[in-house]
């Protein structure tokens, strides 16, 4: 007999490893091909560093515009800035009756109040990947959309089993690797983006901020 999915923890940290759509998407958003020949390679290059304990879900992603965190409570509106510096209120829930994705225990966030339109952000597991879909409502009924595929690099799970002495060892191994990892993804993207005009460059932070 099946129930209802458990309420998946994605506490971790998590590195892309592939996305979906990314091209429609960023055309949906009104961006020329010229762009998103360049910005494409460019948005797969990301890290999601996430801390979830109860209601209480905070996010925070690393690409090469820098970090951005943000904060989600089950039932509660919380507000903050998006990615773009818009005040916001974002509301969050869990969903596991969607049919674009059935079987699954997804966890769904909406911001309301930025300039480009309400944005949506799905969370879910498949498999061993953590999957996210990015959704955004535009103007004349236009809807963006892509996936977003995460691999785990260490997550951080069973931490109350763990001793002062290796839970230190554990964080600083953590850290180091983060770092590692972000150090060359970040000279990946500065060497992609080299060649191109100030304005270009803008243009391809904002896309790249729409998580």
């Amino acid at each position: 007999m099946s129930g209802t999915p458990p309420v998946p923890d994605f506490t971790g940290h998590w590195k892309q490893v592939k996305n979906e759509n990314a091209d429609g998407y960023l055309k949906t958003m009104g961006a020329p091909f010229v762009l998103r020949r360049v910005v494409v390679p460019v948005m797969g290059k990301s890290t999601d560093i996430v801390k979830q304990a109860g209601d209480l879900q905070v996010v925070t992603t690393i690409n090469v515009k820098g970090a951005w965190t943000r904060k989600y409570i089950i039932g509660q509106e919380v507000a903050q800035k998006n990615a773009e510096g818009d005040d916001t209120v974002a509301t969050c829930w869990w969903d596991n009756d969607e049919k674009e994705f059935p079987g699954k225990m997804i966890h769904k966030s909406k911001m309301v109040g930025g300039k480009r339109g309400v944005s949506e952000s799905w969370r879910w597991f498949d498999g061993g990947l953590m999957v996210i879909k990015s959704i955004v409502f535009l103007k004349k009924e236009k809807v963006a959309w892509m996936l977003w595929y995460f691999e785990s690099i260490e997550p951080v799970r069973n931490e109350n089993f763990l001793s002062a002495k290796k839970k230190l060892k554990q964080i600083t191994r953590e850290q180091k690797l983060i770092a590692e990892i972000t150090e060359k993804q970040t000279e990946e993207m500065k060497e992609a983006m080299k060649e191109m005009s100030t304005i270009q460059q803008a243009f391809i932070v904002e896309m790249l901020s729409k998580k």
